[in-house]
């Protein structure tokens, strides 16, 4: 039996909290088991890889997950998948050994090692299993069961960083080794979960190679018009790393790459959101329900930009103590990066849902030409931000490449918004009222809570903090329940209490306390 959205919606929203608090761990910890200058190379490695890996899905994966969706009964599309991904995935360590004994080396990973770029490549590549896998999954309303594994997955991989933390093995390698682990127990998990549920996530091969023929260009034609968006994508963010690696060092890339993940974590819940969103909207365009799109719209975008924008704008406002406790005082030059970075997930999630609604809806042409002049003016900025003064440049840093993504994000997403709007033939400017309103009444109740607790006598950094957590989400929540628009214009009181009550009985369930 296939469970409603608002199920998913929940399974999904109270796994991702209790994830949270993991990834924090998770976070705090490798800044400072690997060190700035190892954290930095790092960093760099995995954001180098994977839009390496993200150009060649070019638009694969979601259009694998919009035929499940549409035809959940059809297995070749899955069959027909898998065989692209192993050519791609061959194709990519092929060219990746080629570049490593190419004389351009170390201009394209200076001072990096070997073996750190071919774990890069294959950390990046397991990445991309996860998310097709958990995109199936999502297809096949199976959400509840895989956010179940999710969970049990981040808990076991936890104790064992908790135990190479402890080891003094703190080597690169051996944090690339436990990744790549902790990914593969995951596919491991939702092979499982298809096998249970009398799915096969690798189906047997499929004999018609006239039938082959028409998948394979179903495949392209689908990427086709976002090729290039995904080659100028890759380019872009390749070159934002490089820039930053090569003008500014290890120790700018690691700044912002702690910011990079604190952000991420603040993006946690609503980009898991995104698949079950795109998930609906593709089933009602496939049935030509239009106003069922539109009403997905109205009510689920300013939803999860509320509950985004919650936990960033705390975030920004606390960027000092956050960068204490997740590297210690060897990055607490990078407050202001994380202030920045911490803002980018606010946009990213109308940016992420807006996209979902582009795939779905297979107006892949006019997201391509929005992303391309947004990706094109965001490296031009970059690197007269990050580059050094004799090429006039401000040699801002990581700074400059967080305001640039920041800014990026803001223009890139309200034009995708804008047009979407259009489409659908609803009204644009109520969704930016909404962004003005929020912020502002959140960064209120920010510096409230943080002006509150400060009047008090003072508090070890971590009790501090979470006072005015706490505090923060009092004010908020309270809000909410007075004025439910704050969240949505077509958010009901009783579907917060029930979130909120659903969300108290897993937390009971699990720590096992009697109310």
């Amino acid at each position: 039996m296939e469970h409603s959205l608002f199920k998913r919606f929940s399974a999904r929203i109270t796994a991702n909290l209790f994830i949270l608090p993991l990834n924090i761990l998770s976070q705090a910890l490798v800044p400072r088991m690997l060190g700035p200058v190892m954290y930095g190379n790092y960093s760099f490695l995995v954001s180098t890889f994977e839009h390496f890996v993200g150009f060649f899905d070019s638009g694969l994966s979601q259009c694998l997950f919009n035929k499940t969706t549409q035809n959940p009964s059809n297995s070749q599309w899955r069959y027909y998948f898998w065989r692209i991904f192993l050519v791609l995935s061959a194709s990519s360590i092929a060219l990746t050994t080629v570049a490593i004994f190419s004389s351009l080396r170390n201009d394209i990973w200076p001072d990096q090692k070997n073996i750190w770029i071919y774990f890069g490549l294959l950390f990046a590549l397991n990445q991309w299993l996860v998310k097709v896998l958990t995109q199936l999954l999502d297809a096949y309303a199976l959400t509840i069961t895989g956010e179940f594994a999710k969970v049990l997955q981040k808990v076991v991989a936890v104790l064992f960083l908790v135990a190479l933390y402890y080891s003094e093995r703190n080597r690169l390698e051996e944090y690339f080794v436990y990744q790549i682990s902790a990914g593969l127990l995951l596919v491991g998990m939702y092979i499982f979960i298809f096998e249970r549920s009398g799915r096969r996530a690798f189906p047997s091969r499929v004999k018609n190679i006239d039938s082959s023929k028409n998948y394979f260009s179903a495949y392209i034609k689908y990427s086709k018009p976002i090729f290039v968006y995904s080659g100028v994508g890759a380019i872009v963010g390749i070159l934002d790393r490089w820039m930053l690696q090569n003008f500014a060092g290890a120790h700018q890339q690691s700044y912002f790459g702690i910011a990079f993940q604190i952000s991420a974590i603040s993006f946690l819940i609503t980009k898991s959101m995104t698949q079950l969103f795109g998930r609906e909207v593709a089933k009602a365009h496939g049935n030509g329900d239009i106003e069922q799109i539109r009403q997905l719209f109205r009510k689920l975008l300013p939803t999860f930009y509320t509950i985004t924008a919650y936990f960033c704008i705390f975030v920004s406002s606390e960027a000092e103590s956050i960068g204490l406790l997740f590297g210690g005082e060897k990055f607490v030059n990078a407050t202001p990066v994380i202030a920045l970075m911490a803002l980018c997930p606010i946009h990213q999630t109308y940016g992420q849902l807006c996209g979902s609604f582009y795939f779905a809806t297979s107006q892949t042409k006019a997201y391509q030409n929005i992303g391309v002049v947004s990706l094109v003016l965001g490296l031009i900025a970059a690197f007269f931000l990050i580059a050094p003064s004799e090429l006039h440049g401000l040699e801002l840093g990581s700074k400059g490449l967080a305001a640039k993504w920041l800014g990026s994000q803001l223009i890139s997403v309200n034009a995708l918004l804008f047009f979407a709007t259009r489409f659908l033939k609803i009204r644009f400017l109520p969704f930016l009222i909404h962004q003005a309103v929020l912020l502002a009444w959140l960064y209120l109740f920010a510096q409230a809570s943080s002006s509150l607790v400060n009047l008090t006598s003072p508090l070890p950094l971590l009790i501090e903090f979470l006072l005015k957590g706490i505090l923060y989400t009092a004010l908020a929540i309270s809000s909410i329940l007075i004025w439910p628009k704050l969240v949505g214009p077509l958010v009901r009181r009783d579907e917060i209490l029930i979130l909120i009550r659903r969300f108290y009985d897993k937390l009971i369930a699990i720590l096992k306390i009697r109310p």
